[in-house]
């Protein structure tokens, strides 16, 4: 079901028993501003940026 929470408390494929890629999903809303923004891409920017994705055991999806 569409807004149902997974496993691992997002929502998404994880909860319906699907391998994740990874993905992250990002939302903006009205009291979003720019510092908000900033410090996210900080964040990702340090946390990701030289990171390697580990495709081990991630089988490639035939369907959505």
């Amino acid at each position: 079901m569409l807004g149902e929470r997974g496993s691992k408390g997002g929502y998404g494929h994880a909860g319906r028993g699907l391998p994740s890629g990874g993905a992250v999903r990002v939302s903006l809303g009205l009291a979003t501003n720019a510092a908000d923004i900033a410090a996210f891409l900080d964040f990702v920017t340090t946390a990701y940026r030289d990171r390697l994705p580990d495709p081990v055991g991630l089988e490639p999806r035939m369907v959505c």
